[in-house]
């Protein structure tokens, strides 16, 4: 019994991730009929936090710049599907710290309700 109870549980997350998956491709997919891409994402994150596109580029560690660095690599990681790798040579920062600021701006992303471009 509990080796069939094992086997639903089991068959209905992963039917649950296959779901997931199908809604995140059918929005990047979305996105990118609509001309979304990394400058598209860079654009839409100046907008929401009134700042001009360049400030959202640049370097240092001022939180402003942080939570916009953080939101793009964000929604470009998870909402375009942009590798880690391929952000962090838009942004010429390492790709483990796209990964951090990826994170990052999930937190902020949820804490703030903001939506996804």
């Amino acid at each position: 019994m509990f080796q069939f109870l094992d086997h639903i549980i089991h068959e209905t997350a992963s039917r649950d991730r296959k779901n997931g998956r199908a809604k995140r491709f059918e929005r990047r997919y979305a996105l990118e009929a609509q001309g979304f891409d990394f400058d598209k994402v860079v654009e839409c994150v100046a907008k929401l936090l009134d700042m001009p596109p360049e400030d959202v580029l640049r370097s240092g560690k001022q939180a402003r710049t942080v939570m916009a660095r953080s939101l793009v690599c964000y929604w470009a990681n998870r909402e375009l599907g942009m590798s880690t790798v391929e952000i962090s040579k838009q942004l010429k920062i390492g790709q483990s710290a796209v990964s951090r600021s990826s994170l990052r701006g999930e937190k902020i992303a949820e804490e703030k309700k903001f939506s996804p471009l």
